[in-house]
């Protein structure tokens, strides 16, 4: 059955007399003691020091506390002494044990009942469990909380080897050292005294208290590092962790061999796939030479029989009318032999069959010599056809590349630069290739270029310069950002101001230019409202606009001017 201890500390009551009094202390105890400190000294430590074996060598008076009186002690002196030594050690020693408190003070640093020995390193390791587990039998009894767990054995499980050192690192002692304090608290002179005395001893306690826990721990850690059963747990958890780790690299391995597996799979199938499309490549290209070397000789051969046909039986002679001149008879027969050439040439082989195979079914020459000259007449003017269409193709993409390069923006400003540099222009075309192309970054636009475009506006349809025209406020209106005020102005507004600007109203625009200046105006007066009235069919917007154009123009137009002649005076 557990039991309970409760650690009490002993304090002499001042009143020294009353306690005795209550644990049978007698008048003539204390007589004896006051006759004991008046007449007889006893020496502990000597007494302590004392060996039975060697009595010989003890001083029996200093024993009994006559040292002093020696040889003059009478035998009566020596009989009181002995007695009275007995009686006081014996009241003394059953004053400390009859207490519970004191006699738990005193077992507690029982010198002869306590080893706090603690075994070597070297004596855990020869023998783990025969030195270890006598000093945690030892040092169980000072635990706060029992039972605890015994030490084991090797066939312990892991779960009551931690069970074990839980416990023993959560010790808490019961040891009390109040036994050990140098001075009593009712030796004190007044209460302060004894106030400081306690505090004194306190003090001692907890450092022997603080002391004794660093033992225990030192015991446990000690066990904890050598314990066998903690290794093999550890080895255990390290080869599951190596297991574990091989297996993910084992797991890791097969995986790249499936990969690699299946990488060579998928080359083996493409490699078969390649193989075989070159094995039909090969086939094929096999059974196309075939055919084209049959067809080959089939054109030859019908090529021998067209000539055969044509030139055994004369047929491309009138013979009625054989030339009498050798070399007119030969230029004929280097004619008609031009002309076989170019259907033995121009035709296939079913054709070539086809065409012997009526000549032989005509009987005439005279028919053989027709259906030759019309064959001949319908290739020459198949090819003559072929020829014009494939040149047309030709130079109908060359025109469109050149056209599609020319965007509507282009256009308008390659018509501006015909406008401000008129014929007689030094370098026109360049001039006005520079002009282009400061006004459409990235055009690249070369002064030949600029001429085959201009060349091809003026054949064109006046429609073109009409449209261009049209759209050149739909695309300044939307490159610019809408704000308020241009949501203000009205539809009628917008309509008027696609209305291209005549000759005439440009004069009167230019003329109120000149006239109406800043210095000419009063404070309240609007210059640009002033010129819109003096124009009369435009708005003040209009004129701002009609105005920044113009001096655009002009600005680009001394620009391209100084560009060409920087360019030409390198």
């Amino acid at each position: 059955m557990k039991k309970n201890f409760q650690v009490v500390v002993y304090d002499v009551h001042p009143q020294v007399t009353l306690v005795r009094d209550f644990i049978g202390y007698s008048d003539r105890y204390t007589v004896l003691e006051k006759e004991a400190e008046s007449n007889f000294e006893t020496d502990l430590a000597y007494l302590r020091s004392l060996d039975p074996v060697n009595w010989r060598e003890n001083d029996h008076y200093a024993v009994l506390g006559l040292g002093k009186q020696r040889f003059r002690a009478s035998d009566d002196d020596i009989r009181k002494a002995c007695n009275l030594s007995i009686e006081v050690y014996i009241l003394v020693a059953f004053e400390i044990l009859g207490n519970t408190s004191r006699r738990f003070a005193f077992d507690c640093v029982d010198e002869i009942s306590i080893d706090d020995s603690l075994p070597t390193v070297e004596e855990v390791k020869e023998d783990f469990f025969l030195h270890l587990r006598p000093a945690f039998q030892r040092n169980a009894r000072w635990s706060k909380h029992q039972p605890l767990p015994d030490l084991g054995s090797h066939s312990s499980t892991f779960v009551e080897v931690e069970h074990f050192y839980s416990k023993w690192e959560n010790f808490e002692t019961i040891r009390d050292f109040s036994y050990l304090d140098e001075e009593e608290k009712d030796k004190g002179e007044n209460r302060d005294h004894r106030r400081y005395i306690d505090k004194q001893n306190k003090g001692e306690r907890a450092k022997r208290r603080a002391a004794d826990t660093k033992r225990i721990r030192t015991l446990v850690e000690m066990a904890r590092s050598h314990d066998p059963r903690l290794k093999a747990e550890q080895e255990r958890l390290k080869r599951e962790k190596e297991a574990k780790k091989a297996a993910k690299v084992e797991m890791v391995r097969q995986q790249q061999e499936e990969k690699l597996a299946r990488i060579r799979m998928e080359q083996e199938i493409v490699e078969r796939q390649r193989q075989e499309a070159e094995d039909e490549k090969r086939v094929t290209a096999e059974r196309v030479k075939k055919e084209r070397e049959t067809e080959k000789a089939f054109l030859k051969d019908q090529r021998k029989r067209l000539k055969k046909n044509v030139f055994e039986t004369n047929c491309y002679f009138n013979v009625d009318k054989l030339p009498t001149d050798s070399h007119e008879f030969e230029d004929h027969k280097i004619e008609i032999t031009h002309e076989v050439e170019i259907l033995c040439h121009a035709l296939s082989g079913l054709e070539l069959a086809n065409f012997a195979e009526k000549l032989e079914n005509l009987v005439s020459a005279e028919q053989k010599r027709e259906l030759l000259k019309q064959e001949v007449d319908a290739h020459k003017k198949a090819s003559v056809k072929e020829t014009l269409k494939t040149a047309d193709a030709a130079e109908n993409g060359n025109a469109s590349c050149a056209t599609s390069k020319w965007s509507l923006e282009a256009t308008q400003a390659l018509i501006k630069a015909i406008n401000l540099f008129p014929a007689g222009t030094n370098k026109r075309w360049e001039v006005i290739a520079q002009f282009v192309n400061q006004l459409i970054p990235g055009g690249g636009f070369s002064s030949r270029e600029v001429l085959r475009h201009a060349k091809s506006l003026s054949s064109d349809d006046s429609n073109v310069k009409q449209e261009t025209n049209s759209k050149a406020y739909e695309n300044f209106s939307s490159s610019v950002k809408k704000s308020e005020c241009c949501a203000e102005i009205t539809t009628a507004i917008e309509a008027e101001s696609i209305r291209p600007w005549t000759s005439e109203e440009q004069k009167i625009l230019e003329k109120a230019l000149k006239t109406v200046t800043p210095s000419t105006l009063l404070p309240s007066e609007d210059r640009w409202q002033k010129i819109a009235d003096l124009v009369g069919t435009r708005t003040r917007k209009e004129c701002m606009l009609r105005f920044k154009m113009l001096a655009e123009q002009v600005k680009a137009k001394k620009a391209a001017i100084s560009a060409t002649e920087a360019k030409f005076s390198r």
